[in-house]
């Protein structure tokens, strides 16, 4: 996990527990009944949900959801965390990134450069959603 205030130095802080496996885990961002949630699909088949009082300790994934069609065993998974916003739809209030982060009402998107490097591309939420009215 990266955890930064400024946008420009960030800390590398590793995951621990049971529940931490694999890659494809996607926080929330905001606690559920005051716990962290994240989605995950750490045995490269199911999706899992996790609840922790840690943010960086994960123990017990519960089965959230089992492929149902022969192809959803190599394409269903997270995709980065949802973000929460004001607007209406099949899921409201929800848009489903591929790991964009929310710092207030500014949209900071990565974009990966090469096998090593990332860069940052930042928009404004509300003008975006205006646009996308």
């Amino acid at each position: 996990m990266l955890e930064t205030k400024d946008f420009v130095h960030f800390k590398f802080i590793i995951l621990n527990g049971p529940a931490v496996q694999n890659k494809g885990m996607a926080l929330f961002p905001k606690k559920i009944n005051g716990l962290y949630a994240m989605l995950s699909r750490q045995d490269d088949e199911n999706i899992l949900l996790m609840y922790s009082n840690n943010i960086h300790f994960w123990q017990t994934p519960k089965l959230l959801l089992r492929p149902a069609e022969p192809w959803e065993f190599v394409k269903i998974g997270t995709c980065g965390s949802p973000i929460e916003t004001e607007r209406e739809g099949y899921v409201p209030n929800v848009v489903y990134t591929c790991g964009s982060i929310l710092n207030g009402t500014e949209l900071i998107i990565p974009d990966a450069m090469s096998d090593y490097g990332t860069s940052f591309a930042t928009v404004n939420l509300d003008n975006l959603l205006d646009a996308m009215k």
